[in-house]
This record gives structure tokens, C-alpha cells and sequence, in this order.
């Protein structure tokens, strides 16, 4: 029923078991085995960001990580190269069906739309750059 746990599987060691519910309706499941203590920061980082920044309305941690699935998750702690700590802030405003295409393409790509935003802004003026004014 937990919606994050620990079990010891080892000297220093522990399993890292996730997606139980509130509720108790969803008990959680072995997702990571054999994370050392001083490697637990680099499972458990990536995934409270990508909850904070994904999760739906209400949505408590162990849905999020039943939903997005363990596959994504893997993915999301394996890509991950720590927040961005960039001093620069940009606000982009876009329309509804934009936003939204653009939260689902992030999803599939196991990011937030934030840093798919960003990403797509370096590009675009990276490859202007190389162009030159039109």
C-alpha cells in the first residue's frame, strides 16, 4: 500500500518498490533492485520532478508512477541530467491545442514540456544562427 518503499537487499543496498495507493486499492511493485545508499538521490530526483511536473490535478505519487508505467520511469531516471539551473527564465504562452500537443509529445519522450520547450527555442536558434538572416 505504500507509495514509495524500501526494502534492504543488501549491505548499503535497497530495493526501491513504487504505485501503491492511498487507498490501498493499488499495492506497490519491486521497481528498481540493488540501489546503493549513496545512489538513491539519482533514482529519487528524477522521479519526484517529473511527478511535480506531470502529475494530473490531484494525482498522488503512486498513481503517477502506475500510469506513466515502470518502462517510462526507467527511462525518465536513466536520461536524467539533473534540473535545469539556468539563471535565464523564459515564459512561452501558447495556445490550448499547441500546449496540449506539446504535453503529450513530451510525455512519449519521457520529459515536461517545459524542457521540450526549451529544447525546441535552442534548435530553432541554433539553426537560425547557421542560416543568417533571411
Amino acid at each position: 500500500m505504500a507509495e514509495l518503499g524500501f526494502v534492504g537487499d543488501g549491505p548499503n543496498s535497497y530495493q526501491i518498490w513504487l504505485g501503491g495507493t492511498p487507498n490501498q486499492t493499488q499495492l506497490a511493485k519491486p521497481f528498481i533492485d540493488k540501489v546503493k545508499v549513496q545512489e538513491l538521490e539519482k533514482v529519487l530526483e528524477p522521479l519526484f520532478y517529473y511527478w511535480k511536473r506531470m502529475r494530473q490535478s490531484g494525482e498522488s505519487f503512486g498513481s503517477f508512477t502506475e500510469r506513466m508505467g515502470f518502462d517510462k520511469l526507467e527511462k525518465m531516471v536513466s536520461q536524467w541530467k539533473g534540473m535545469n539551473t539556468s539563471k535565464y527564465t523564459l515564459k512561452v504562452v501558447a495556445g490550448e491545442e499547441t500546449y496540449k500537443a506539446l504535453r503529450k509529445l513530451a510525455e512519449a519522450q519521457g520529459t515536461d514540456e517545459s524542457e521540450l520547450s526549451a529544447e525546441i527555442l535552442h534548435n530553432y536558434v541554433k539553426e537560425q544562427r547557421i542560416k543568417g538572416p533571411a
